[in-house]
């Protein structure tokens, strides 16, 4: 009878690597989440795949009816660059006022420093090279979001760079990390409503530097031919724009509803061609050069299309000198956001 030796046990080895989900992506996947919650229910979010700077963006909508039960899109986006930390450390800077970099070489003046306080964060310089060489039309938001306290921080890049970065980090574009300040007033937390109506003010920059061209445009023809066939036509393709009733719009741009209402219904009503019959070409001079009562109002009246285009054109002005300024850690961000 034969036997055979019992088989020896399989020796104890060391356990194999399977693949793992790392402590990062349960923060980015916390912070996604994070997101989809504080902003508001209608906005539609989407993931950029692959990932080269952008990971999301983000479509605007708005209510139309009362109910708040359907809505439809703006046509306005933001993009956004997602980063998340377990928790956010607030720190307290002085800023001192500064001429606007966009007319002289950064040049601080006598006045005292505004104390702000800002969530720091290092940024991959080749991150922001990209959004420069998109330029500012787009605007490219950093979400940081804070995981404990269930908040997110932002800031416009776009903006950032040019106003602030490359008048403060000189030759920061050779380096491979930069850091950022984000002033802690630019928040997005639970039930308040300010960092949403902000983020939307972001996504209707396209619109109006589309409407800013047309301005432009529109006032150099009219220094050719001021007839009311022309002002009319011009007005009826502005009016169309729906920058001047969206709520939350930049107020400058509400207000300019008004004279352009106005202007046109004057137009429409025969009122302005009445006025411009009573002035001579190529110079329009008052015919008679009686200058009473009646000839005030029509000085008046032909002079509006001159003014209203002018308060147009203005409006891009004051976005690029004061509006692009806003929710910065700069002084002048802090003393005049929103306003």
């Amino acid at each position: 009878m034969s036997s055979s030796a019992p088989r020896s046990a399989a020796p104890r080895t060391a356990r194999r690597r399977r693949k793992q989900r790392s402590f990062t992506h349960l923060m980015e996947e916390d912070s996604l989440a994070l997101i989809e919650e504080l902003l508001p229910a209608p906005w539609v979010i989407r993931d950029y795949k692959p990932d080269y700077g952008l990971d999301l963006a983000i479509e605007i909508f708005e209510p139309v009816d009362k109910k708040g039960r359907n809505f439809e899109t703006l046509g306005a986006f933001i993009f956004a660059q997602v980063k998340s930390a377990q928790s956010v450390k607030k720190h307290t800077v002085k800023k001192y006022p500064r001429h606007n970099v966009e007319k002289v070489v950064r040049t601080d003046t006598a006045a005292p420093a505004t104390e702000l306080e800002i969530v720091k964060f290092d940024l991959d310089v080749s991150l922001i090279n990209t959004v420069e060489a998109m330029g500012a039309a787009n605007p490219v938001m950093l979400f940081l979001c804070d995981l404990k306290e269930r908040c997110i921080y932002f800031l416009c890049i776009n903006d950032y760079v040019e106003k602030v970065l490359r008048w403060e980090r000189d030759g920061y574009w050779a380096k491979k990390k930069v850091t950022v300040e984000i002033p802690a007033t630019n928040v997005v937390r639970p039930g308040d409503a300010e960092g949403a109506r902000i983020l939307q003010l972001y996504a209707l920059r396209p619109k109006y530097y589309a409407a800013f061209s047309k301005f432009h445009y529109q006032k150099h023809e009219l220094h050719y031919d001021r007839s009311p066939a022309r002002v009319r036509h011009f007005l009826e393709i502005i009016r169309l724009y729906d920058i001047w009733d969206i709520k939350g719009t930049w107020l400058a741009m509400f207000l300019m509803k008004a004279p352009i209402d106005k202007l046109y219904e004057d137009v429409c009503s025969g009122r302005y061609e009445a006025a411009m019959n009573k002035f001579e070409p190529p110079d329009y001079h008052y015919y008679d050069g009686v200058f009473d009562e009646q000839g005030h109002k029509d000085v008046m009246m032909f002079q509006q299309v001159e003014i209203v285009w002018d308060q147009l054109c203005n409006l891009s002005r004051m976005y690029e000198e004061v509006v692009r300024e806003w929710f910065l850690p700069t002084a002048m961000g802090h003393n005049l956001s929103g306003t």
